[in-house]
């Protein structure tokens, strides 16, 4: 007994890549290609049909972009609060001092977001890292017999994490 509520790949915006792989989202209660989302078999086929996709590797970064890092100021949560203030007042909300001489609070309440939101990033974010088998890897070293040069590819995956400088 289900819902009756059967969405196709198309009407999820989910296309197959451009691999050529078409997802095969049918179960042997659903006649058409889709979702039965009332069974639970082809809600478990949908899944592994959109975890079959291909996905899209992230083009590196060039490292002359990657060197124009250190001319940025970095956070400022006063910074980014100024700005989310500035807009606020573009939109018609009544910001600044009150009649009574009190900073609004919706002033201060942006600066306590923003600057929660800027500690949390820069005290607690962690980067994830992961090689896959087959990176090149080129090495350079030294020994008795003069410099060496190594050129050879890892051969199992290797992790590390790093934090936010």
């Amino acid at each position: 007994m289900g819902c009756g509520i059967i969405q196709s790949l198309s009407d999820m915006n989910l296309t197959p890549t451009e691999y050529g792989k078409k997802p095969n989202v049918t179960s042997g209660n659903n006649k058409g290609e889709g979702i039965n989302f009332g069974n639970a078999i082809s809600v478990i086929e949908g899944l592994l049909a959109l975890a079959s996709l291909g996905s899209i590797p992230t083009p590196p970064v060039p490292p002359p972009t990657a060197l124009l890092g250190e001319q940025r100021s970095g956070l400022s949560a006063r910074r980014c609060a100024a700005n989310i203030i500035a807009r606020q007042s573009e939109a018609g909300a009544p910001m600044g001092v009150r009649s009574n001489g009190n900073v609004s609070i919706h002033e201060r309440m942006e600066m306590i977001r923003v600057e929660e939101i800027t500690r949390e990033i820069t005290q607690n974010a962690r980067i994830n890292v992961a090689i896959p088998p087959g990176a090149a890897v080129v090495a350079t070293g030294a020994n008795a017999g003069g410099p060496i040069i190594v050129y050879g590819a890892t051969n199992i995956p290797s992790f590390g994490w790093g934090t936010v400088v």
